[in-house]
């Protein structure tokens, strides 16, 4: 099963760590020429950030500490 297709799966499964692990590999194994496949791989790796609570929440005001 390729990478991405595993980060998906784990994500579903809220497996966030295994899922972080398999969407960063299929990110980097991603050819600049194949710019579809590059973009869908990002946005999974960003939803499983989202998932896992590690970005920093926006501070009142909008603007960032």
């Amino acid at each position: 099963m390729p990478a991405s297709a595993s980060a998906l799966v784990l994500r579903d499964l809220e497996q966030y760590d295994e899922a972080l692990s398999y969407a960063e590999q299929a990110v980097a194994l991603r050819e600049a020429g194949r710019a579809r496949f590059l973009a869908l791989s990002r946005i999974s790796l960003v939803d499983i950030h989202v998932r896992r609570g590690d970005l920093i929440p926006p501070s009142p005001g909008g603007t960032t500490a």
